[in-house]
C-alpha cells in the first residue's frame, strides 16, 4: 500500500471531491475520523455513508451551487454531511449549535439557503434559527434509495462553503471560500508537511468553522486521520491526556488555548509524537520556551498569518534551534501564489520598518463577502492589471523587516480613541503578557465611557495590585493608555472556534478602581458636597478626597463641567489650570477656602522662571506627571506667545513653491481662474499635488448625497488643500479688503452681542480664521493641539492635556465676559464624550466640546457655511442660533441635541461645497464604516 500520495499543484484547478475520490481508491480501509467514545470510520465507510445525503440533495435542490446548512455537532455526522454536501456541487454553511438561537437567526437570514440539515438533538434548535424561506431535513431521515455517488461536473471555482467571520453580531459577515482556494491551502501544507496514512491531526475547532477547515481537509485529502475532541465539553484538563492517547502528530489550537495549555503542563509531561504545532494568532519567543521541554526535538512549531477572507497568507517553520529575538514572532513568507503588500493610507507601499495596512493580492482568496456588495467593494479590490488577482484589504497592522518578512502589529478596529486619545489595544495586552504577573491579558475599551478594561489570568497567588500593573505599564504608556477597570479573572470565555469571547467578558462595575491610594471619606460637608459631584459625574463609587480625578476617567471638558457646577454651588470661581495640577477633591476644597482662587497661576507665572520646553526629555516628562513644580514649569513655558509661535513655524517650515503658484495669487480672478484651470493640468502639478489621492476623492465624492459632475472638483479640493498646507490660503484672506466679502446673518450676531451673550462660530474650516478678524470678535481658537505638542521634545500626552486646558480656560472666560470664539469642531477631533452620529452613510465620532461650552457659559452657536467660488471670491452665511434646548432636559440630552444640529448643517455645507474642505477630513471621513456596518 502506498504511504504518501503526491498532492499535485495542477490538482489545485479541479475540485475537493476529485482530491477525495483518489484518497478514498488509494486508502480505504484507513482510519479516516476518530472520536473520543472509541469509534472509527475508515475512507470507504465514510464515503459509502455521504451518498444517500448527496443524493437527496441534488434531487430537492438540482444541479446549481447554493448554500445549504448544516445545524449538527463536532461529530462525524458533520463530516459527512459535509461530504455529502461536497458531492452534490453544494456549499455548506456549517453552524455551531453552541451559539445562541437568536444569533443563529441572524446567519440563517443572512445565509438564504433553501435547505436546513440537522438530526433529532438539535431539531428545535434548528426550527427557532430557521428563516422563512427554509426546509428542514433530519438527518435521520434522509431515504437512503440511492447510495451512488452523484455523477456531476464540479469547476474549480464553485463554491465549496461560506464561513462566517468569528465575533460576527449585528451584521453577520459570510466568506465564500471555492473549491479552488481551499485546495490550494491544503496543497501547500500537504507538501510542506507530508501529510500521509499514519499523521493525526487534532480535530479541537468545529470542523465545519473557518479555522477548522484546514484541519479537516489536511486529514481528508491525504490519507490522515482526523481525530475528533469535543473542546467545549472536555475542557482543558481532559487536552493532554488526549494527545497523549490518541498520538497525535498535528495540534493546531487557538493562541489563547495554546497558554492555557502550557500553564496546566507537569515540568515532567512529555508529547514524544508531536511533530507539528501550529497555534493561530500573535506568538512571542516566550511561548516557544515554555513549550520545547515537553516535546521531541524533531517537532516544529509553524507561525503563520490568516484570515477567514484568505485563509493562510503567509508560513514559516521553526524549531527549537532556530534563533527567536525576544518579543513578537514575524509570521513568515507568502504562500506561493500569495502576495503580501504594506500599504500606507494614500495607497502607496510603506517603507522597511514602516507600520502599515497588510493587503493581500492573489487568485487563490475569496472573492468577497456573502451577499453584501457594499462591503465587498470596500475590501476586495480587482487588481488593475488584468491579471484576475483580487486584492484584499485586511484592515491589519503590519510592517516589512529588514529581513523582508512581515510582522503582524494588529488590527486596524483595536485602535479606539479614549477621551481624544489614540489607543491600540494590541500594543497594550501585548505590554501586560510580558509581565512576569500576568500569564495572559485581553483589552478592551468603552469608548462612550473613556474606559480602558483590561481582564488578567495572574501568573502568581496572590496577584499582582492593580496599582502595581499600572505603574508598571507608566514605565512605557502614557497616563490615558492605562487601565482604568483590572479584572482578574481563572480564566477566559471562549468561542467554539477557541478564540476569546470578548463580548462574555464580564462588565466592570462602577466602583472604584484601584489607585494604589487609600480611600480617605470626606471630613465635613463641603468635602462631602464635592464626592456627590464627582461620583455623579464619573459614575463611580465610592471616591476618595485623594482620589485623581483623572485617574477615575476624568477629562478635560468634564473637569470644566465639574467646575462650573462647584462655581454655581459655592459662588466662588475657580481656575481649570489650578485642578489640574491637583486635581483631588481635597485640593479643591482649598481652592474654594482661598479668597481668590484664580490668581495663583498669573502671580505664579511672573516669579518662575520659564524653562526650555526642548530641554526637557521623555523621561524627565513622565517623573514630571508626580511633580507639580516641574509640571507648572513647563506651562508657565508655553504661556509665551512668541514661545508658541517660534514652535509653530518650526513645524510648518515654508515649502518650496513654484513661482507660477505665487504669481496666481496676484492676478485679477477672471485671468486667474482661467490660468488656474490650465495649471491643474500640467503633469508637475498633477504628479506634485494630487495625483495619488485623486482615486480617493473621487469616491468620497461618489458617497456624498448630493455628489457634484464638475470634472474640476477634485482638482479644486486638493489643489485648495495644498495651498492651505503652504499658508497661502490664508494670505488670500488677508489680500481682501475688509467688509468686501458678503455675510449673510450678521443682524443675529450683532443682536448676540448687543446682549452680552457669548458667541461660538463653527466651521470646519480653520484657514477662515483671518477674515473673523475683520469682524472684530474677541477671538479664542479651539482645534486640535496635536501640531504644536508633536514639536515638544517632551511627553506629548502632558503638554496636550496642558495647551487644551488653557485653551479651554480662555475660551470659557472670553464667553462669559460676552466675548466670541471660533472653533473648529471638525470629525472626531478635540475633548469631550464622544457621540457617534451618522454622517453621509457613515458613523462618525463628533468630540462635544463647543456643546458643552455653550451649555457651560449659556452662548449662542452659530454655523459659519462658506462658499469658496474662486480662490479670491467667497461668500458667508451665520446660521443659528442653535436651539440649545430647555431646562428641563438632561444635561447630555441638550449635548445630544446641539450636536445633531451641527451635523445636519455640516452635511449641508459638504454636500454643497466637497471641494473646499480640508482633506484630512475627506480621509477621516472614508476611514469609517458606513452606518451599520459591524466591522
Amino acid at each position: 500500500m502506498r504511504q504518501w500520495l503526491p498532492f499535485t499543484e495542477t490538482e489545485i484547478e479541479a475540485s475537493i471531491i476529485a482530491r477525495w475520490h483518489q484518497i478514498v481508491e488509494h486508502f480505504p480501509e484507513e482510519i479516516a475520523v476518530t472520536t473520543v467514545c472509541g469509534e472509527q470510520y475508515s475512507y470507504a465507510a465514510l464515503d459509502q455513508a455521504s451518498n444517500a445525503l448527496a443524493q437527496a440533495l441534488l434531487t430537492q435542490l438540482g444541479p446549481e451551487n447554493c448554500p445549504v446548512i448544516l445545524l449538527l455537532g463536532h461529530s462525524p455526522a458533520m463530516i459527512t454531511s459535509i461530504i455529502a454536501t461536497l458531492k452534490a456541487n453544494k456549499a455548506y454553511v456549517a453552524f455551531d449549535p453552541t451559539q445562541a438561537p437568536g444569533q443563529l437567526q441572524l446567519l440563517s437570514e443572512a445565509t438564504a439557503a433553501a435547505l436546513i440539515v440537522t438530526d433529532h438533538e438539535h431539531h428545535a434548535l434548528a426550527q427557532a434559527a430557521a428563516a422563512a424561506q427554509e426546509q428542514i431535513w433530519l438527518l435521520e431521515t434522509v431515504p437512503a434509495t440511492d447510495q451512488c455517488c452523484p455523477a456531476i461536473s464540479i469547476t474549480p471555482d464553485a463554491i465549496a462553503g461560506i464561513f462566517f467571520t468569528s465575533g460576527t453580531i449585528s451584521q453577520p459577515k459570510g466568506v465564500p471560500r471555492s473549491h479552488r482556494t481551499i485546495l490550494h491551502r491544503i496543497w501547500f501544507s500537504s507538501n510542506l508537511l507530508h501529510f500521509a496514512p499514519g499523521h493525526r491531526i487534532s480535530g479541537i475547532r468545529q470542523c465545519g468553522l473557518g479555522g477548522g477547515v484546514a484541519d479537516l481537509f489536511n486529514a481528508l485529502l491525504n490519507g490522515a486521520t482526523y481525530c475528533i475532541y469535543p473542546l467545549q465539553t472536555r475542557g482543558l484538563h481532559d487536552l493532554s491526556d488526549w494527545l497523549q492517547q490518541q498520538k497525535i502528530t498535528y495540534f493546531h489550537p487557538p493562541i489563547v488555548l495554546f497558554r492555557q495549555w502550557l500553564d496546566l503542563l507537569a515540568p515532567d509531561l512529555q508529547f514524544p509524537h508531536l511533530r507539528q504545532i501550529l497555534p493561530s494568532g500573535r506568538k512571542n519567543s516566550t511561548d516557544l520556551a515554555r513549550l520545547w521541554p515537553h516535546v521531541a526535538d524533531e517537532c516544529v512549531v509553524l507561525t503563520s498569518y490568516s484570515a477567514t477572507e484568505t485563509t493562510e497568507i503567509t508560513c514559516t517553520v521553526l524549531d527549537r534551534f532556530t534563533p527567536t529575538p525576544e518579543g513578537i514572532l514575524h509570521v513568515g513568507e507568502p504562500l506561493p501564489g500569495k502576495q503580501v503588500l504594506v500599504m500606507r493610507a494614500d495607497g502607496s507601499p510603506a517603507a522597511v520598518n514602516e507600520v502599515g495596512e497588510i493587503v493581500v493580492r492573489s487568485r487563490y482568496i475569496s472573492t468577497g463577502y456573502w451577499r453584501q456588495p457594499e462591503l465587498t467593494a470596500q475590501r476586495f479590490r480587482p487588481a488593475t492589471d488584468g491579471s484576475g488577482e483580487i486584492c484584499y484589504f485586511t484592515g491589519d497592522w503590519g510592517r516589512r523587516r529588514s529581513d523582508d518578512y512581515v510582522e503582524l502589529v494588529g488590527r486596524q478596529d483595536s485602535q479606539v480613541k479614549l477621551r481624544g486619545y489614540r489607543v491600540v489595544l494590541s500594543e497594550v495586552e501585548d505590554a501586560l503578557q510580558a509581565l512576569p504577573s500576568v500569564k495572559q491579558a485581553v483589552v478592551t475599551a468603552d469608548e462612550e465611557r473613556g474606559l480602558l478594561l483590561a481582564y488578567l489570568i495572574a501568573a502568581q497567588t496572590p496577584p499582582a495590585s492593580p496599582a502595581t500593573i499600572r505603574a508598571a505599564l507608566a514605565e512605557t504608556f502614557p497616563y490615558y493608555a492605562l487601565p482604568t477597570h483590572i479584572t482578574y479573572l481563572p480564566h477566559f470565555p471562549l468561542l467554539s472556534s477557541g478564540k476569546i469571547n470578548r463580548h462574555s467578558l464580564p462588565l466592570p462595575q462602577q466602583n472604584r478602581p484601584d489607585l494604589g491610594t487609600p480611600l480617605i471619606p470626606p471630613r465635613n460637608e463641603q468635602e462631602a458636597q464635592l464626592v456627590a459631584f464627582w461620583e455623579d459625574l464619573l459614575a463611580v463609587h465610592p471616591i476618595g478626597i485623594q482620589d485623581n480625578f483623572f485617574d477615575l476617567g476624568g477629562h478635560s471638558i468634564a473637569a470644566m463641567r465639574l467646575l462650573h457646577q462647584i462655581e454655581q454651588q459655592f459662588q466662588q470661581p475657580l481656575v481649570l489650570q489650578d485642578f489640574i495640577f491637583q486635581p483631588t477633591i481635597a485640593h479643591l476644597a482649598t481652592l474654594l477656602s482661598k479668597p481668590s482662587a484664580n490668581a495663583t497661576v498669573v502671580a505664579q507665572s511672573v516669579a518662575a522662571p520659564a524653562m526650555q520646553v526642548q530641554d526637557i526629555t521623555a523621561g524627565t516628562a513622565r517623573h514630571a506627571l508626580a511633580n507639580h513644580e516641574q509640571l507648572r514649569l513647563i506651562y508657565e513655558s508655553l504661556e509665551d506667545k512668541s514661545r508658541i509661535r517660534q514652535l509653530r513655524n518650526k513645524l510648518m517650515p515654508k515649502q518650496l513653491q513654484s513661482r507660477r503658484l505665487q504669481l496666481l495669487l496676484c492676478l485679477p480672478q477672471p485671468v486667474a481662474l482661467s490660468l488656474l484651470h490650465g495649471l491643474i493640468q500640467q503633469r508637475w502639478v498633477q504628479a506634485r499635488y494630487f495625483s495619488a489621492k485623486s482615486a480617493l476623492v473621487q469616491q468620497f465624492l461618489a458617497e456624498l448625497e448630493q455628489a457634484p459632475t464638475a470634472d474640476n472638483v477634485v482638482a479644486r479640493c486638493l489643489f485648495y488643500d495644498y495651498l492651505s498646507q503652504a499658508r497661502l490660503r490664508g494670505a488670500i484672506f488677508r489680500r481682501i479688503p475688509k467688509g468686501t466679502i458678503p455675510v449673510e446673518g450678521l443682524p443675529m450676531l450683532a443682536h448676540a452681542r448687543a446682549q452680552r451673550q457669548g458667541v461660538i462660530l463653527l466651521s470646519s474650516h480653520r484657514y477662515q480664521a483671518p477674515y473673523f478678524r475683520s469682524l472684530q470678535l474677541n477671538r479664542s481658537v479651539i482645534g486640535n493641539m496635536e501640531t504644536l505638542v508633536n514639536s515638544l521634545n517632551a511627553d506629548q500626552t502632558m503638554s496636550e492635556h496642558i495647551l487644551y486646558s488653557r485653551q479651554l480656560e480662555l475660551a470659557r472666560q472670553t464667553l462669559q465676559q460676552g466675548g466670541a470664539i471660533a472653533i473648529a469642531p471638525d470629525v472626531n477631533r478635540g475633548h469631550g464624550t464622544q457621540i457617534a452620529l451618522p454622517f453621509h452613510g457613515r458613523m462618525h465620532g463628533f468630540r462635544t466640546s463647543f456643546a458643552e461650552l455653550a451649555l457651560l457659559t449659556d452662548a449662542q452657536i452659530f454655523f459659519v457655511a462658506s462658499d469658496l467660488q474662486a480662490y479670491n471670491r467667497f461668500s458667508f452665511r451665520l446660521i443659528g442660533p442653535f436651539d440649545r434646548g430647555s431646562t428641563t432636559m438632561s444635561h447630555e440630552e441638550r449635548v445630544q441635541q446641539l450636536m445633531l444640529q451641527y451635523v445636519t448643517h455640516l452635511r449641508r455645507q459638504w454636500a454643497e461645497n466637497p471641494w473646499a474642505l480640508p482633506w484630512w477630513l475627506m480621509k477621516e471621513h472614508l476611514a469609517y464604516g458606513p452606518v451599520g456596518d459591524a466591522r
